[in-house]
């Protein structure tokens, strides 16, 4: 299998589960020959000189508002890094992302959601519906997260996944 070029989308690296997770996952794939790097929306964050001693390439995009500034910043990006996966972290930015992806013809589009939103106001559960036009597949961590996808976003069942974090031993 020829190696993949997979972009990771995420606010930013700051201390946290999924951006540990990202950056361990993004080592992993480096480490089997794929080209995978992460794009911090916002600053690299807390995580980011770690992650660049791990030889994990961060790119902040540093944008400093949401709308059609993030959605150029990540098409220009996505440009030049060209993905054959684009996979989105965190609120929202399957919308953000998705949409740049779709417009470069990224091939795979996927979301991951890794907590239950139950502060989650409408306008951000219409933000997340609508950026589910642009996605091919959702990963959830739990089944819990899944079930609550399922319930809110109006997802079918075969859009999703459930695959649990690892540690590596």
């Amino acid at each position: 299998m020829k190696p993949l070029r997979i972009c990771y989308v995420i606010p930013n690296l700051d201390l946290g589960g999924s951006e540990s997770h990202v950056v361990g996952l993004v080592q992993g794939l480096r480490s089997r020959g794929h080209q995978a790097e992460i794009a911090c929306v916002f600053e690299e964050g807390a995580l980011g000189p770690a992650a660049h001693d791990q030889t994990v390439p961060v790119k902040a995009l540093k944008i400093t508002t949401w709308g059609i500034q993030a959605m150029a910043a990540i098409y220009r990006h996505l440009v030049s890094f060209r993905p054959d996966i684009l996979h989105t972290y965190l609120f929202g930015l399957h919308f953000f992302a998705g949409l740049p992806g779709r417009l470069l013809n990224v091939p795979v589009i996927c979301s991951s959601r890794r907590d239950v939103e139950l502060s989650q106001t409408q306008k951000v559960l219409r933000m997340e519906k609508l950026g589910n036009l642009f996605v091919d597949h959702v990963v959830c961590c739990s089944k819990a997260v899944e079930t609550w996808v399922l319930g809110r976003e109006n997802l079918k069942p075969g859009r999703l996944s459930n695959i649990y974090n690892g540690i590596d031993a």
